[in-house]
């Protein structure tokens, strides 16, 4: 079964408002590449059709708004009968005129290429049964060292060294078993002609200790370490949290949350380099968001909520649901012109984000032909926990027009994305609640 560019015939016509007032030029890409083919439609608040193009070769479209137009695009530019999740992104064209750039989800799906051998080995450490081996994208588990393990090119950084993580752990009893740590040996070794080989110094149980201050708040806290450029590490902060000896860590990325009534209070902080302590106090959190988003029509989608007057930079409404029906999307040429059919049975996931300003108190997803409509209406509906209404504040950009400037990051299929760029040195917040009845 061939593919098909996911440029979907419409319903004829564009609705009765006429000639649109102006233009604006999208972007689209599928992480951070281009997307050609990704379907780029205006449409009225309503969500009836104003105008709709196809992102060419290098993912730029553009199409024809009026003053209160949104603008929504459909990822990937290309379906199959296996494309397992559709994303449509929705938000204001800028104000001022300038192009807009929507990262959607990155849906390469290669699998990935062994670029060498690694091999593994260490001092005795007769407590543990068995070995995790962190290369950065994968963990290889082994029974006992040494050991030779398969390097993928995802873990590979920006050169040709190569930087590993053994943990060697035993279980104790219980349904699921609680692993215990034994020791851990962290270094980076270089790989020549694909071949790499490291030796665990001495087994650790602890390094260099980071102090965790909290003022008026208790939150949940998780960190992701990076390595070179990959998301090394990932695991909730202990109580007396420690960095990793021999680990070269280039960023973290330190989550913290705070429960909330139908929701959560989430704030993300980026440090370069390992930090040396951690702080969080109440100001370092959006206030609690009570306005909980309620499904008003599924035909169209609409949903509302109570405006807020929370300060941050963007409202992000999150709605997931499964499509389980047919669809039957109609090819077209780089021209425009029909040029085909395909099948792809499904089911399929659809993730809707609309990136809206603060004051915004609802959204419609855009009412498309029987085609593409199929593809991405709720016909079996929405389930109100599976939509959150999100305020979301970042300290690279300042306010709705900095979010729209800096390119709205709607890439995850699985959990809600960042909306905002995550800066380098600074905080993303978030206060969020799930759908309400």
């Amino acid at each position: 079964m061939r593919a098909s560019a996911l440029v979907i015939a419409l319903a004829a016509g564009c609705g009765s408002r006429g000639a649109p007032s102006s233009h604006v030029i999208v972007n689209a890409f599928g992480g951070d590449r281009a997307e050609p083919g990704a379907l780029v439609i205006a449409h009225s608040p309503d969500g009836q059709l104003i105008d709709e193009a196809a992102a060419d070769a290098v993912g730029r479209a553009e199409v024809g708004v009026d003053a209160d137009s949104l603008v929504s695009v459909v990822f990937p530019g290309t379906i199959t009968n296996i494309t397992p999740v559709i994303s449509v992104i929705t938000t204001m064209p800028p104000a001022d005129g300038s192009e807009l750039s929507i990262h959607g989800p990155n849906h390469s799906s290669a699998p990935p290429l062994i670029v060498g051998v690694l091999t593994v080995d260490a001092p005795n450490l007769n407590t543990a049964t068995y070995f995790d081996v962190r290369l950065g994208c994968t963990t290889v588990r082994v029974t006992k060292l040494p050991a030779t393990v398969d390097v993928s090119g995802c873990n590979m950084g920006s050169d040709q060294n190569l930087d590993v993580l053994v943990r060697g752990y035993h279980d104790l009893g219980g349904d699921p078993p609680a692993p215990q740590l034994d020791g851990y040996g962290a270094g980076r070794v270089p790989m020549v002609n694909g071949v790499a080989s490291f030796t665990v110094p001495s087994w650790e149980t602890g390094g260099t200790a980071v102090a965790v201050t909290l003022d008026g708040v208790t939150p949940y806290l998780d960190w992701v370490m990076h390595v070179d450029g990959l998301d090394f590490i990932s695991e909730p902060v202990a109580t007396q949290p420690h960095l990793y000896t021999g680990l070269v860590v280039d960023a973290t990325s330190i989550t913290a949350t705070v429960p909330a009534e139908n929701g959560a209070r989430i704030t993300t902080r980026e440090v370069t380099g390992a930090p040396a302590s951690l702080a969080f106090a109440t100001a370092d959190f959006l206030p609690t968001l009570t306005s909980r988003p309620t499904i008003v029509s599924t035909s169209p989608a609409t949903i509302s909520w109570a405006a807020t007057d929370i300060a941050a930079d963007a409202l992000n409404l999150h709605a997931t649901w499964d499509v389980t029906a047919a669809v039957s999307p109609a090819g077209r040429s780089e021209s425009g012109q029909h040029s085909g059919d395909v099948v792809p049975p499904g089911p399929h996931r659809v993730v809707w984000d609309a990136v809206l300003p603060p004051s915004a108190a609802g959204v419609t997803l855009p009412v498309l032909g029987d085609d593409i409509g199929a593809a991405i209406e709720p016909a079996q509906g929405i389930v109100a926990i599976d939509v959150l209404l999100r305020a979301i504040d970042g300290s690279a950009q300042e306010g709705f027009a900095g979010v729209l400037a800096a390119g709205i990051r709607a890439e995850e299929t699985i959990q809600a994305s960042t909306i905002v760029p995550r800066p380098v040195d600074g905080e993303v917040r978030v206060a969020h609640t799930i759908g309400g009845p």
